[in-house]
């Protein structure tokens, strides 16, 4: 069978399919207007062509429930064509050689060693092409001084709480310290500079008599730390 449909300017009544019946062609033009009447405003060339050979198709196969529900409000299932769910194939391509490269790539289980070089070399090129080079090595410098004092403050505080417990326990108790100490800075880095390139506000709030600039950048600090 010969499929030609003379379609001008995306026309429902000007579609014609030859080899196929008058009623066939009319169960056609019902379906394009009835997805018209679902606010569908234009109905491009390739959607017809879709909505034809889901016509004149003994079998539909769908990837998901969503399709298949799809067809559904066409009215395609109460219809004597077989609907068949057969799966996503290209996700089922892609998650079936996925698992071979990574077998088989030295690349890709190298990249994930790497991939937070990348990340940092990818935001430096950002900041250099929009001419803020400095503030991206402020930021990098912060989070490293707020990683590494964390980490050694609560960690000499905690050796120092432990200081007369036994080795052990001392060294678990800073070791604790240490990795409390750098996961604050990893979080909370940004509160540092905001205490440390504070400015003046110049306004005095009336109960407590404290520049509005404490709460704006010295009390989230210290909220963090205690």
């Amino acid at each position: 069978m010969t499929l030609t449909e003379t379609i001008k300017d995306d026309e429902i009544n000007n579609i014609k399919v030859t080899g196929l019946t008058n009623t066939q062609n009319l169960e056609i033009e019902n379906d394009l207007s009835s997805i018209l009447y679902k606010n569908i405003l234009i109905i491009r060339k390739k959607e017809i062509n879709r909505i034809i050979t889901d016509r004149i198709s003994d079998i539909l196969f769908c990837p998901t429930d969503t399709a298949i529900l799809n067809l559904k409000n066409e009215g395609k299932i109460d219809s004597d064509i077989k609907i068949v769910k057969n799966g996503d194939v290209m996700q089922d391509a892609a998650i079936y050689y996925s698992e071979k490269s990574k077998q088989k790539s030295v690349i890709i289980s190298q990249f994930h060693s790497k991939f937070l070089l990348m990340g940092i070399w990818g935001e430096w090129l950002w900041f250099v092409s929009q001419g803020y080079e400095s503030r991206f090595w402020r930021l990098l410098l912060a989070q490293v001084v707020a990683v590494l004092g964390g980490g050694l403050l609560a960690g000499s505080i905690g050796f120092l709480l432990a200081l007369y417990a036994g080795t052990h326990l001392r060294r678990l108790v800073a070791g604790i310290g240490v990795l409390a100490g750098i996961i604050w800075g990893l979080k909370h880095y940004l509160l540092v500079l905001l205490f440390i390139y504070g400015v003046p506000t110049g306004v005095v709030e009336p109960i407590l008599q404290q520049p509005t600039s404490f709460y704006l950048f010295t009390l989230p600090l210290l909220d963090s730390v205690f």
